[in-house]
């Protein structure tokens, strides 16, 4: 089971990944949610396949032009689960991630780290990174996965 692709969520984010020999991950990243927009890179680390599922984790940087008050310019996000093919034979990874933003006010540290669930399906197993830049690729492939 290789990482190596693209793939999407159900918020319709995309990232390209590459699997290295050493289980190295890298790739970009571009959310489809939030304040940027733009493509990021990321990296992470697998773990060996292990009962059909192999261990993931990859984190990115992003950068908000216009915070809101009070806070920072900086977030980043990191996600944390397994891959494995579901029972219709479609390749997933299904996470839960930790998105902690920038604050001003170390008072409002708190509430500046946010936790949530998230599922990427491949939707090609060549990486391509022109496609994180076209709209209209990313809307068909979307409409394919019938999210």
């Amino acid at each position: 089971m290789s990482l190596t692709g693209v793939w999407m969520n159900e918020l319709r984010s995309v990232l390209v990944l590459r699997e290295h020999e050493d289980r190295s991950l890298t790739g970009q990243y571009r959310s489809m949610v939030g304040r940027d927009s733009r493509v990021r890179h990321l990296s992470g680390r697998t773990g060996a396949v292990e009962s059909g599922r192999q261990m993931v984790a990859f984190a990115v940087c992003f950068e908000i032009a216009a915070p809101g008050p009070g806070e920072g310019h900086f977030s980043v996000c990191a996600w944390s689960g397994w891959s494995e093919i579901d029972g219709a034979g479609n390749y997933l990874i299904d996470t839960h991630w930790l998105l902690s933003g920038s604050v001003l006010d170390k008072e409002a540290a708190w509430a500046a780290t946010k936790i949530g669930k998230s599922t990427f399906w491949r939707v090609r197993e060549t990486p391509d990174e022109k496609l994180l830049t076209d709209d209209e690729a990313l809307n068909k492939l979307h409409k394919s996965l019938e999210l």
